[in-house]
């Protein structure tokens, strides 16, 4: 599919890159929170208006782009989606939120906080995910202020989409395609880490029965949007997160009970469409890194954000397996340019640059340094 020359270039640079054919590591921005920032507006202002913000983050990659070379690619489409809306569909938590509980320039604040009680396990398996769902989303949210958001995201995102289109931009990751992902994140946020994580220990078959229910009706929900997205070239693939299932948060026997079978199901579904999974991964992941090699070579993404050690994850994975990251928040917040550069170079010298998305890991954060911004993509379009 033709869109124009500079997308289409972006666009065969970014499989190359998941293909691991590239000979040049790739620079891609990761940051929901800085490039509103950077161009003029409050997070409480963001919040008000994402669709704006959307605009906003293209009008940053460009920027970039002009200061320290080619940035083709970004993780995830701006959407022009309300990340309080957002964060609480992904754990169905209470989110503080800027220009409201929070001041204008804070960060919204997931709120690790009880939710769900104990005895809400029977109403999910007795009257099933929907019934279930709908019945804790009032609870972490105001319902008005979800459904304000919803309407604005979907009058708007189509148009969002086309502009980072005309402007070249490609998305790795798109709205449109909705993995089935780990229900293991939903129940622990809703239920709280330190309740969850007890009742892992507790009730692991009970949990491991709620789970297949709630996956098979998030896969049914996600082959809807893997069917209407499968002939769609220009959409890349769709996302796969991993927060509170890292390694190191998880015993083995739990995680390869209520972790493992999931997150290689979703992305196993992505794949039998042809799409590609980028599996999202906080907190560190080096003890079990080694299982992603289940996925055929040449056909995921792993997105690590610096606590995973990308070295050990090439030694183990080799390099048929395409990753991106992982510059550190703290660095890029507080750092000098020339602390970036340097990290970066190393980086890129040590893992090679085949199969190499270098960008912030996890996501930049808000009070990340616009200097040291155009350093991380600077060292990327200079490395020899």
């Amino acid at each position: 599919m033709v869109v124009n020359e500079k997308f289409d270039a972006n666009l065969e640079m970014v499989y190359q890159t998941i293909h691991c054919e590239n000979t040049r590591p790739v620079a891609c921005y990761m940051g929901i929170a800085p490039a509103p920032i950077q161009m003029g507006m409050t997070l409480a202002e963001y919040l008000a208006d994402p669709v704006r913000g959307a605009y906003a983050q293209y009008n940053y990659v460009l920027r970039l782009s002009e200061e320290a070379g080619p940035v083709g690619c970004i993780d995830n489409d701006p959407m022009g989606f309300n990340m309080v809306n957002y964060l609480t569909l992904l754990w169905l938590s209470k989110v503080e939120r800027p220009g409201i509980e929070l001041s204008d320039t804070s960060l919204w604040q997931v709120l690790e906080k009880k939710i769900m009680e104990k005895e809400d396990y029977e109403m999910l398996l007795t009257q099933g995910y929907e019934s279930w769902f709908n019945s804790m989303l009032p609870k972490v949210i105001d319902m008005n202020y979800f459904g304000k958001g919803m309407q604005m995201y979907l009058e708007n995102v189509a148009a969002i989409r086309q502009k980072g289109r005309d402007l070249g931009i490609v998305s790795i990751n798109s709205p449109d395609i909705l993995p089935a992902n780990v229900p293991f994140e939903i129940l622990c946020g809703v239920r709280s880490m330190s309740a969850f994580y007890m009742d892992c220990y507790k009730m692991p078959d009970k949990l491991v029965e709620i789970s297949d229910i709630i996956f098979e009706a998030n896969k049914a929900a996600a082959q809807k949007t893997l069917e209407a997205a499968k002939d769609d070239a220009t959409t890349v693939g769709g996302w796969i997160g991993g927060w509170r299932t890292a390694s190191a948060m998880l015993s083995p026997k739990i995680w390869d009970k209520l972790v493992w079978p999931y997150m290689r199901a979703s992305g196993e579904q992505v794949l039998s469409y042809g799409k590609v999974p980028t599996f999202h991964l906080d907190q560190s992941w080096d003890r079990d890194i080694h299982r992603f090699a289940e996925f055929p070579e040449k056909s995921i993404v792993l997105n690590l954000d610096g606590m995973t050690d990308m070295r050990v994850a090439r030694k183990k994975l080799g390099d048929n397996y395409c990753l991106m990251g992982d510059v550190p928040a703290p660095l890029l917040a507080t750092g000098t340019p020339a602390e970036v550069r340097d990290y970066v170079t190393r980086l890129i010298d040590d893992l090679g640059p085949k199969g190499l998305f270098i960008t912030a890991g996890c996501d930049a954060p808000g009070n990340t340094k616009h200097e040291n911004m155009v350093a991380m993509f600077k060292a990327t379009n200079d490395w020899k």
